[in-house]
């Protein structure tokens, strides 16, 4: 019954990492689902993503109550995710193993990158009035 004691320190520290970047959790629970718990990559991958469903969601009842959302940008933004997301899924079953791990750790290398650069760019721009 105790196997999984661990988790919820790792699920604490791998959420407040996740909040702290601006990230999905996902992100960072599915390299561990599948490197630490040796979980197969699809269900390491929708495993967080359910973890990530449920973090998001209290964070958009909190946006909507502030009225901070751009619903235009979300029209967009889920007309194109939705359906990469079930192709992504449909053709992950005919991927191997080690495919789906390199493609993600490429995914996440060119994510951090991109986080990367906003910040760099961000701080170039940044004008200090004296």
């Amino acid at each position: 019954m105790l196997e999984y004691w661990f988790m919820l320190p790792v699920a604490v520290v791998i959420s407040s990492m996740a909040m702290m970047s601006g990230i999905g959790g996902a992100t960072l629970f599915s390299p561990f689902f599948m490197v630490v718990l040796g979980l197969d990559p699809l269900l390491a991958l929708a495993s967080g993503l359910l973890i990530e469903v449920f973090g998001f969601s209290s964070g958009v009842i909190g946006y909507i109550r502030k009225k901070t959302i751009n619903f235009f940008l979300v029209r967009k933004l889920v007309v194109l995710t939705l359906p990469a997301t079930i192709i992504g899924v449909a053709l992950g079953r005919f991927f191997p193993v080690f495919i789906l791990k390199v493609m993600l750790g490429l995914l996440l290398l060119y994510l951090a990158y991109k986080f990367y650069c906003s910040g760099t760019c961000m701080v170039k721009h940044h004008k200090v009035s004296g």
